[in-house]
């Protein structure tokens, strides 16, 4: 042991720490700053964050107080440079906060912070010529500003690299942004966020991404979803930001977000969650020896720690734990010899980026770190006995917040596979922006197929590249408009969505000649029709209410709760005669009102039948966190709002169609209810409606009693609903919506005249489209509601599959 540690006694307040001393720590690693900064954030685990840990985890609060405490010593800017009132530290003081944090304090705040290290290190990649990012990260710590990263996707799970649900759009002089996240550390509690969608012009490569930098009141997030085995104080959940950025939001350049990725994301992450899964494992040691060396046997007069196999357990997770810390300081110590001790300056070259060849070396980090705190936790429990159990203790809480450590992305089987195959095949086998086919399982799997098999094989890869090759000739013109007008429009590409080169020169142009279009109507469709006046059955005129280009002020005239995370609002036109002036299907633009002053706007599918005189009425799904939930939450009746419409969706009309099949999840069911309410008041209307719906609970079955009537009065009208999670009483169908339930109720493939429209969350579309193909379905009978839909079917059907038109007409 050196002697420096055998000198020296780690102390808890005034007394001795009464967990594993000084002699089992590598602080050999650490400059004497650093030393003594470790010293003060020790202290301050003990008088704060360790406390708040209990508190966090009991009641899953976010440990901002926790936040506040770091800041006192400067550690939300650890890594800014000096210049902006930063500490200028390295990457190894990053990973020893963490570590510190995670034993000694709170390990949710641990786990919020290296999220928060990321969103800082990404700011700082490209802040060089951006006074907005300078200026935020010059006030990290005066105003404990908490940041965090939003990198994952909804439709692809732990592959945070594909954003699908993500997209991004460029005008003159600002961003048009769409971003859902599956799972946001930090979510809606965090005060600013680094985001990852498709750049501008995407094009179909994965590898072109981009991110961007918003704030807390742009964002719209769920962390009450958020009901974890441990970490509960992180307030993990679905996020969503629809909003205009200023062109100093973007992070680095357009297409620069794969590079940021490998550069700046996953070595960060990678060191600094490795360092907190150390630390975990440290923790429960220290706690377990403050039991086992108090405990005594009366019996046999012995201590738990007499025993020879708690010392064993003791000496095998010491040893491996500290192999485990000796990589990741390994890994801190060569990203800084890489970087000059982290000199941000450097990175003003766009084509320095020295992490990234390093990138195998964190993988075997994290999973080195991830795997051994799963054990240690587990033995410091079993060496416990019976009382580890209690929460007392304070072990039970340390492996439940380890077992994050495996799952955590990359998961262990995930990274234990990367490693195994890159080292076998090389690092270019891993195909991380999905490009290249493996022939090799290609090859191996087919000749496996028997003859019927291969048939039916071959039939399905022909349809595939009929459709990649279809209209080849009118694309390529197409393109040649583009070009010729690209001077002055030149990232509106990819918002065009139909099939023909007529409508898309159509749709072109209407873009050129109004490029809000594009934003105001987020879903890719054509220029909303906009019906004007309308005359009813009785040769009355009702004009319309709304307006597709300005603000028409509604009053709340009536507000109902649904259910505990539901509520219709019903607003009253200023003209009692007048009809919503929208095609049945299509949606309305809120502008709601934020605390700073300002406005943000929300989409919003009417759920009142579209000829309803006098008012419209809106389902709205209550998020946790976001102001605009938080203000329809405390609306009053009397309050007004402003809204803007039509503008855009699906466009439905009577007797346009024999077959339409409403393929719905959550609250994306409002259109639906929409369809089915105008199609049950037109005795005229015949076309069969098929409603397919996946609720979580009972509780979310919304209107059961009146869609239950619509389908006993009107035998064109079939609801079928799946519960996640039915009581007990509960006799129709179960689980989620599935390629069964899908074949059961559908017309059939070959059937001409039916159309599918899907609105739901990303995890549902993308797993129905997949049945969909694999029902043979073709991509322009399916019209799918969300500002992402086209890049979601193009991912299933391929990049040039045909899109459906968003109107129905007679």
């Amino acid at each position: 042991m050196s002697e420096a540690n055998a000198n020296s006694v780690k102390m808890w307040g005034k007394e001795p720490f009464w967990g594993l001393t000084n002699d089992w720590d590598q602080q050999f690693h650490l400059t004497e700053s650093q030393k003594k900064l470790q010293a003060q954030l020790i202290e301050l685990c003990r008088v704060t964050l360790k406390n708040n840990a209990v508190v966090s985890d009991e009641q899953y609060i976010y440990p901002r107080k926790n936040f506040e405490a770091l800041a006192s010593i400067g550690l939300l800017s650890v890594i800014v440079p000096k210049e902006l009132g930063g500490l200028g530290e390295n990457h190894m003081c990053a990973a020893m906060v963490v570590e510190t944090i995670a034993r000694y304090g709170c390990a949710s705040t641990a786990m919020c912070y290296t999220m928060h290290i990321g969103a800082v290190a990404c700011l700082l990649y490209r802040y060089h010529n951006n006074p907005k990012a300078k200026d935020l990260l010059s006030r990290l710590d005066k105003d404990v500003l908490i940041g965090t990263l939003s990198f994952s996707d909804p439709a692809t799970g732990g592959h945070f690299w594909f954003p699908m649900s993500s997209k991004a759009w460029q005008l003159d002089d600002e961003f048009l942004m769409m971003k859902a996240a599956s799972w946001t550390t930090s979510a809606g509690y965090a005060d600013w966020y680094i985001l990852q969608t498709t750049s501008p012009g995407f094009g179909g490569n994965f590898a072109n991404l981009s991110c961007f930098l918003a704030f807390k009141d742009e964002v719209r997030a769920n962390s009450k979803e958020w009901s974890a085995l441990g970490l509960r104080g992180n307030q993990s959940g679905p996020m969503y930001v629809e909003e205009r950025l200023s062109k100093d939001r973007l992070v680095g350049g357009v297409g620069e977000g794969a590079s940021c990725n490998d550069e700046i994301v996953d070595p960060f992450f990678l060191m600094c969650s490795s360092a907190c899964w150390n630390g975990l494992s440290f923790g429960a040691m220290d706690l377990a020896k403050r039991h086992v060396t108090q405990k005594r046997h009366a019996d046999v007069g012995l201590r738990v720690c007499d025993y020879p196999t708690i010392q064993d357990y003791f000496g095998d997770c010491i040893c491996d734990t500290n192999a485990s810390r000796a990589v990741t300081w390994q890994l801190a110590k060569r990203f800084d010899d890489l970087t000059n001790n982290c000199d941000w300056s450097k990175h003003a070259d766009f084509a320095y980026t020295p992490r990234t060849g390093s990138l195998h070396w964190g993988w075997q980090t994290k999973y080195t770190a991830a795997k051994n705190c799963c054990y240690v936790v587990d033995k410091m429990l079993h060496a416990c006995g019976g009382a580890a159990y209690k929460t007392d203790l304070g072990i039970e809480r340390y492996l439940r917040d380890a077992k994050a450590a495996w799952v955590m992305g990359p998961s262990n089987e995930v990274v234990r596979q990367f490693i195994g195959k890159t080292s076998l095949l090389g690092m270019n086998c891993l195909d991380y922006w999905d490009q290249r086919a493996n022939t090799r399982v290609l090859h191996t799997e087919t000749k496996k197929l028997d003859r019927e098999g291969k048939i039916a094989l071959a039939k399905k890869l022909m349809r595939e590249a009929e459709s990649m090759g279809e209209n080849a000739d009118e694309h390529e013109a197409f393109q040649k408009h583009i070009l010729e007008n690209n001077e002055k429009h030149p990232n509106f590409l990819t918002t065009i969505s139909h099939t023909t080169l007529q409508e898309k020169k159509k749709q072109y142009d209407l873009v050129l000649e109004n490029p809000d279009t594009c934003f105001i109507n987020p879903f890719n469709t054509a220029a909303p029709v906009c019906p004007g006046a309308w005359v009813d059955k009785n040769g009355q005129s009702h004009n319309a209410a709304l307006n597709p280009n300005t603000y028409s002020t509604l009053t709340l005239s009536q507000k109902t709760s649904l259910a505990e995370d539901f509520a219709c609002y019903r607003f009253s036109f200023p003209n009692s005669n007048d009809y919503s002036g929208c095609v049945t299907g299509q949606y309305v633009r809120v502008r709601v009102p934020l605390k700073n002053g300002k406005f943000t706007t929300r989409y919003f599918s009417p759920a009142s039948d579209n000829f309803a005189i006098g008012h419209l009425e809106l389902v709205v799904r209550f998020e946790s966190e976001g102001e605009v939930s938080n203000f329809l939450r405390n609306m009053e009746v009397g309050q007004t709002l402003d809204f803007q419409g039509n503008v855009g969706g699906f466009e439905y009309h009577p007797n346009s169609i024999d077959n339409l099949v409403l393929i719905t999840s959550g609250g994306g069911v409002t259109p639906a209810l929409q369809i089915l309410r105008t199609l049950a008041n037109d005795p005229t209307d015949k076309t069969k409606v098929t409603l397919l719906w996946s609720v979580e609970n009972e509780q979310d079955y919304l209107y059961r009693e009146e869609l239950d009537e619509l389908a006993k009065k009107h035998a064109n009208i079939d609801v079928q609903v799946t519960i996640k999670d039915p009581s007990g009483s509960w006799t129709g169908r179960e689980g989620y919506l599935d390629g069964d339930m899908l074949a059961a109720f559908l017309p059939g493939k070959d059937v001409e005249s039916q159309k599918l429209v899907l609105c739901g969350g990303p995890a549902m579309t993308i797993t129905v489209l997949q049945h969909l193909f694999e029902l043979g379905y073709s991509s322009n009978s399916i019209f799918m509601y969300g500002a992402t839909a086209d890049e979601q079917i193009k991912s299933v059907f391929g990049r040039n599959a045909p899109l459906t038109l968003p109107t129905l007409k007679p």
